[in-house]
């Protein structure tokens, strides 16, 4: 049964409580009065407690994503607390209103806190990719591609922030994004190069592989992170005798990016080398193994080719 929303708030700002699943739920899809309640009480709560509430709800809404808090995010990204705002821009991971882009924007470019700013240059991703399918007007286009171009060659801009906004300018195709992927490649930040990497996956264009494949094998742990990841979204097989090492690499994430990215290619070569992987006594990498044999039986499936 739900419950009035001031008898929740003050359940969920009772520190001594611990953060109910069952009542977090009672924040979905919160009526407008309800929210009105909750936006003038939410800044009594304490601060810890607001950061583990976005989070808590951020992870419900990626475990079930029928769920809707996003009244509930949209009131944090006023909070006074950076981690705070920060964690609910994350949480908006699923919005697609054009209000909520202009939120994210005016947090580009204003908010006092390098992490909201990077963050919100990440969260602007979704709005990077619908609008490659053209569902907004011209003059929002142009906002958002102008607020993270600024954002990216703003030089008293803080790096992370240049380097999320390289990451999401990699997904719009607009003839200027190749030279802004190249001049951050070429960066003294090893940050931006690596954001220049992921924004090659980003492209998904085939004119980044040369470099995509040099840096497999890079010194590098995020590089090779990165390169792995881009080869994934690449898709081209001439990846994979170069994706076939980082099973074995000393990183974690790194062979974890390698068996994602062995699972979006495809191939005999690379259906063999999963299919070992997926009987590894490593219970982590056997799972991800699988889940990319999963991916790739669904690829089969889509386009009528039996389950070899």
């Amino acid at each position: 049964m739900r419950v009035a929303i001031t008898q929740l708030i003050e359940e969920l700002s009772d520190t001594r409580r611990r953060l109910s699943h069952g009542r977090l739920l009672q924040l979905d899809h919160v009526s407008v009065p309800e929210c009105d309640e909750l936006r003038l009480r939410w800044p009594n709560l304490p601060k810890d407690r607001r950061l583990d509430i976005i989070r808590a709800l951020a992870d419900l809404t990626e475990s079930a994503p029928d769920l809707n808090f996003d009244a509930i995010f949209l009131i944090a990204l006023d909070d006074e607390d950076e981690n705070v705002r920060a964690a609910a821009v994350e949480g908006l991971w699923e919005n697609e209103e054009r209000s909520t882009m202009g939120r994210l924007l005016q947090l580009l470019r204003t908010d006092e806190s390098a992490i909201v700013r990077a963050a919100a240059a990440r969260g602007l991703r979704a709005f990077a990719l619908l609008a490659e399918l053209d569902r907004f007007r011209p003059a929002d286009l142009t906002a958002l591609d102008t607020a993270l171009r600024d954002s990216l060659t703003d030089e008293f801009e803080e790096i992370p922030v240049r380097a999320r906004a390289m990451e999401t300018l990699g997904v719009r195709s607009r003839p200027w994004v190749p030279d802004l992927i190249e001049w951050a490649y070429r960066h003294d930040e090893s940050l931006m190069r690596v954001a220049a990497l992921h924004a090659m996956g980003e492209s998904c264009d085939t004119r980044w592989l040369p470099r995509v494949i040099e840096h497999l094998s890079d010194p590098e742990p995020a590089m090779r992170f990165e390169a792995a990841t881009a080869a994934g979204s690449i898709a081209d097989p001439s990846a994979v005798p170069g994706l076939l090492p980082l099973l074995d690499d000393r990183d974690s994430e790194v062979q974890e990016a390698a068996i994602a990215a062995l699972g979006e290619i495809g191939g005999e070569r690379a259906r063999r080398a999963l299919r070992e992987r997926a009987a590894s006594r490593d219970a982590r990498i056997a799972a991800a193994a699988r889940d990319a044999l999963a991916v790739l039986a669904l690829a089969d499936a889509e386009i009528g080719l039996p389950d070899a």
